[in-house]
């Protein structure tokens, strides 16, 4: 089942170094997630909150990136429901009829590293995430109590401002 999770987050910069290389900040994003196989629908909400350090120019090495954040996530009843529900008629003895609860959704760790280039940039992911104590943890759909994700990315950047303004950020 796929969703598009679409709004705001709330950052909240905490601390950063007198370099400025090095960064704690506090991710608060409410998500609204939308199935995207067949009509649309809204399935409810996610709520992600997770605190990220990040560090800048790593080993001295300019425009290399890497982040690390962890946290817990929360999400209502529907969206539970989309992804854990049994519905009785499709209960069979190895499968019960199962309806989740909202709450609690288990927690993930999530590593990055990234390289910013004058022309494209590339960057890799890890994220580790734990069902433990999950709301959903007994339904019959659920197959591992945790489980690794990564993935790699390359952007072009295909035009450049003509007036470039400096940022704190």
């Amino acid at each position: 089942k796929h969703t598009l999770e679409l709004g705001p987050s709330l950052d909240l910069h905490v601390w950063r170094s007198a370099d400025r290389d090095l960064k704690l900040d506090v991710i608060l994003p409410l998500r609204a997630p939308v199935t995207i196989e067949g009509s649309p629908q809204s399935i409810g909400w996610v709520f992600s909150p997770r605190i990220n350090l990040d560090t800048e120019n790593i080993g001295g090495q300019d425009g290399w990136s890497f982040g690390v954040g962890a946290g817990p996530v929360f999400a209502d009843r529907r969206y539970h429901e989309y992804f854990y529900d049994v519905a009785p008629r499709f209960a069979t003895p190895g499968r019960p009829a199962y309806e989740a609860s909202g709450g609690y959704s288990g927690a993930h760790l999530l590593t990055a590293i990234s390289k910013r280039y004058p022309s494209y940039w590339v960057g890799a992911y890890l994220r580790y995430d734990v069902l433990s104590g999950a709301q959903f943890e007994d339904s019959p759909l659920v197959r591992r109590k945790s489980y690794v994700a990564g993935g790699i990315g390359i952007a072009w950047m295909i035009g450049k401002s003509k007036r470039m303004v400096k940022t704190s950020d």
